[in-house]
């Protein structure tokens, strides 16, 4: 299953990169996995959970010319992707509540 969850925020800095690069991913259950170069645009990572029972994996990319962060939830075969999105939702509002304007979720 694939879901898509879109987060529109105030600030210009690449909010990417602020997870990427967050010493405090790891408390919240996550990892990254893999993250496309610096330079090349637009960036990549993929994020996975080091939890029980979240399956899946995060695709996450920034747009900065509209400060959009888009994330793929990808699971495989009847794993449920709501774990995995419920604690990436949990640590973006805790993380950055003043600068999400918005949060949309998507089944595909």
């Amino acid at each position: 299953m694939q879901v898509l969850l879109i987060a529109t925020f105030s600030e210009t800095y690449s909010v990417r990169d602020q997870i990427v690069n967050d010493p405090e991913l790891s408390d919240y259950g996550f990892s990254v996995a893999s993250q496309k170069r610096k330079g090349r645009s637009p960036g990549w990572a993929k994020v996975t959970s080091t939890r029980d029972k979240r399956f899946g994996a995060i695709n996450v990319e920034w747009d900065s010319g509209v400060n959009l962060l888009t994330c793929r939830v990808i699971t495989k075969d009847l794993n449920s992707p709501w774990p995995i999105i419920g604690d990436f939702v949990t640590y973006l509002m805790e993380r950055y509540e003043d600068e999400i304007e918005a949060v949309s979720i998507y089944p595909r």
